[in-house]
């Protein structure tokens, strides 16, 4: 009887205490600003312009995710990377902002864009569009979704061109600088389940 209670009374000691080191874990996180959600990737889908659903479906990582800007104004100020989708029919595309816990939006003309993404010690360099204020958009690509389903933390690097600002500004500087690192945890998962579901992605 006493070894069987003495059994159940250690078991549940360790049952605490690896609950308490995981919250701990937890807390470490959120502490230094590892916490930024990189496993909360989400599915949603398209609607048309009257708000019907279309059949065709994303992947969203909504959480923001802080990094740092660079331009002819601001050196290594702050903005956030958020909305970060990813579809075939879309490619990928993220939305930047110039505060962290804000929802203000770069209000600058913007006309165009790279984004190299570096893995490791290699750079992959992609084209890129900007829509509204500034929204990048990477073309769908099967090199862009390989980089994503390696779930290995990635360094965007994205420069911005506007053509206006500079006509304006006769600086011949007019180029930002984004930079904000992104782990795509659980991608692989939420992309599989799209395709159980025989889902178009």
């Amino acid at each position: 009887m006493k070894k069987k209670y003495l059994f159940s009374v250690t078991v549940g000691i360790m049952f605490i205490a690896l609950s308490l080191s995981s919250c701990l874990a937890v807390l470490n996180s959120i502490a230094t600003g590892n916490a930024t959600g990189n496993t909360s990737w989400s599915m949603g889908q398209f609607t048309n312009e009257w708000g019907d659903k279309t059949g065709e479906y994303f992947i969203v990582f909504r959480n923001n995710i802080r990094g740092t800007l660079s331009n002819i104004a601001v050196q290594n100020g702050v903005m956030s990377a958020r909305n970060i989708t990813f579809s075939k029919l879309e490619g990928l595309t993220i939305d930047l902002h110039d505060h962290d816990n804000d929802s203000s939006r770069f209000a600058s003309n913007v006309d165009s864009a790279d984004v190299i993404i570096k893995i490791g010690d290699t750079d992959y360099k992609f084209d890129a569009r900007v829509s509204g204020l500034r929204t990048v958009r990477i073309d769908y690509s099967q090199k862009l979704l390989d980089l994503f389903l390696l779930e290995k933390d990635m360094l965007f690097r994205i420069t911005t061109k506007s053509e206006l600002t500079e006509k304006y500004t006769n600086s011949g500087k007019s180029f930002s600088y984004y930079q904000f690192t992104l782990r795509p945890v659980n991608f692989t998962t939420a992309f599989n389940e799209i395709n159980k579901r025989w889902i178009r992605l």
